[in-house]
């Protein structure tokens, strides 16, 4: 069960940095090439990918908490990325035509928090009660 858990959060941090790096190196005026104002999204993407691997390092150890920390971090980043990507719709709404390229990015991070979310929950609930 371990192994299964740290091959969902080595996947999880390996996804998580694709939407971190796309927002560095491209930018909302269709150009490849160094995005300084996406540095947030690649520090806030490259930390949870961080993590991710911590927690999938731990649970190859027989760390039975790497799970539910997993489990807490992936929730934080879709609550974080669903919020944003709302707020990415609202400006777009507005005529922002820089909120396309948030909505992708924060789309992104949410979509891959959310399965990995749905898969470690339903790990978890696999589990023998203690």
């Amino acid at each position: 069960m371990n192994r299964r858990i740290a091959a969902v959060l080595f996947t999880y941090a390996a996804l998580m940095l694709l939407p971190g790096l796309f927002s560095v190196f491209y930018n909302s005026e269709h150009l490849v090439g160094w995005n300084p104002h996406g540095k947030t999204g690649l520090i806030a993407c490259g930390t949870g990918a961080v993590l991710a691997a911590i927690f999938g390092f731990c649970s190859q150890r027989g760390r039975s908490w790497a799970l539910w920390a997993g489990l807490a971090l992936s929730f934080l980043f879709v609550a974080q990325c669903g919020s944003s990507s709302f707020k990415a719709v609202r400006a777009m709404s507005d005529s922002d035509p820089k909120a396309w390229f948030k909505l992708a990015v924060n789309s992104a991070a949410f979509l891959v928090s959310l399965r990995t979310f749905v898969t470690l929950g339903l790990i978890a609930r696999q589990q023998p009660q203690s």
